[in-house]
Formats: C-alpha cells, sequence, structure tokens
C-alpha cells in the first residue's frame, strides 16, 4: 500500500512517499463476513448484541466449515432464544410477563420437540385466555382472529367457530386456525421480516409455508 503524508517539516510536499507494506492473510477476508452474520443473527433473534465467548464460539464454528443454517439453528434451539420466545406469546396472547411454572413448563414442550404452535393452542386454551375474551364464545373467536391473524373474522367465520366450540374444546378451534395456511402464511411473512428486514415474495411464501406443513 503506497500513501502520501506529510511530515512535521513544514517544507515537507506531497512528494514524500512512505510505502507501507501489509500482508493480508485469505482468513482474514473469511472471517470479516462470519462476524458480520453472528452479530447480525444475535441482534435479530435475541435482541442483543453478541457476547464475546458466544461470538467467538459460533465465528469458530463457521470457520471451521459449519454452514450458516447449523449456527443458526445452535441459536434458535437455544434457552435464551427459547425463553424469549414463551415470554413474548405470554405478552402477545395474556398482556403478561411468563410466569415462572407456565415459562418453565412452555420451555419444556420446546426442548422435547414440541411445536411453537403447541405453546400457542395451550396459552389460548386457558380460562386466563378466555376471561380476556370477555368470557364469551363470539368474543373468543374475535379475540382468536385479532391475535392469529391480525384482522377480524367474517360474519361466517365467527359462525362457523362459535358453532364449532358446542362440540370442540378452545384448544381444538385454536389449533384449527394454528394449522391454517393463512396463519403459516403470516409466520413467514414475519420471519421474513424479523432476520431478512423485507417482506417475502410470492414464491418464497408458498416454498416456506409447505415447510411449515
Amino acid at each position: 500500500v503506497t500513501h502520501t503524508y506529510l511530515d512535521d517539516d513544514p517544507t515537507a510536499t506531497a512528494s514524500d512517499l512512505y510505502v507501507i507494506n501489509t500482508a493480508v492473510s485469505s482468513s482474514e477476508t473469511l472471517v470479516a463476513p462470519n462476524v458480520r452474520f453472528v452479530r447480525n443473527l444475535f441482534v435479530d433473534a435475541l435482541g442483543r448484541t453478541a457476547d464475546d465467548a458466544g461470538l467467538d464460539t459460533l465465528v469458530a464454528q463457521l470457520n471451521g466449515g459449519s454452514s450458516r443454517a447449523t449456527v443458526a439453528q445452535s441459536v434458535l434451539t437455544s434457552s435464551e432464544y427459547r425463553l424469549l420466545l414463551v415470554n413474548e406469546f405470554y405478552q402477545r396472547l395474556l398482556g403478561r410477563s411468563a410466569d415462572v411454572a407456565g415459562l418453565s413448563t412452555s420451555v419444556r414442550v420446546l426442548e422435547r420437540g414440541g411445536r411453537q404452535e403447541t405453546v400457542i393452542a395451550s396459552l389460548i386454551g386457558s380460562r386466563e385466555y378466555f376471561g380476556l375474551a370477555g368470557r364469551t364464545n363470539a368474543g373468543f373467536v374475535n379475540r382468536l382472529y385479532a391475535d392469529l391473524l391480525h384482522r377480524s373474522p367474517s360474519t361466517t367465520e365467527r359462525s362457523n367457530l362459535v358453532g364449532a366450540l358446542a362440540t370442540q374444546t378452545i384448544t381444538a378451534v385454536a389449533t384449527t386456525i394454528l394449522n391454517s395456511g393463512e396463519y403459516r402464511t403470516r409466520i413467514v411473512q414475519d420471519l421474513f421480516q424479523q432476520f431478512l428486514h423485507r417482506p417475502a415474495a410470492g414464491t418464497e411464501v408458498s416454498t416456506f409455508v409447505g415447510l411449515l406443513n
């Protein structure tokens, strides 16, 4: 690298050249993107900056040949992420932080391979959630659509689910919505916004919804 410097001599001119030889190893060019990836992963998934130990460990895995999907999976299945996820469900559905017992139970479901929808359905099936919905079946359906689909049900949709509640549990009715294509499409769009900071295109939506089935 050749750069022009002016020294302390007031008579110095731009013709005073100093040559700096800097060796850039190939490993440095590989580490930078991996460091950036891990830092972004911590912010997007855990909502915080990466600690030094976590950063070093995951970057070392990437430099050692682990895929980004594998490293991301390790973060998304961590206790920290699951605790955040369950607390987010409690805040969104019940309007409060998770209590110790509920947090432990829900995290254990995820640790044993249970799906997020199982945890969500259990919260929606609680007496607390039904109470927040006004303790009526129609109120429950309205709240269910607002929380899961971010819209109001049509008259027909409300009538159908109110009728279903005559023979099915609240949890079963909630599971019907959680397994719907509309709900899964919203989940895919939310994930694209969280991690890629953009909406998913039509083909991307269909691909990833298929993975959720």
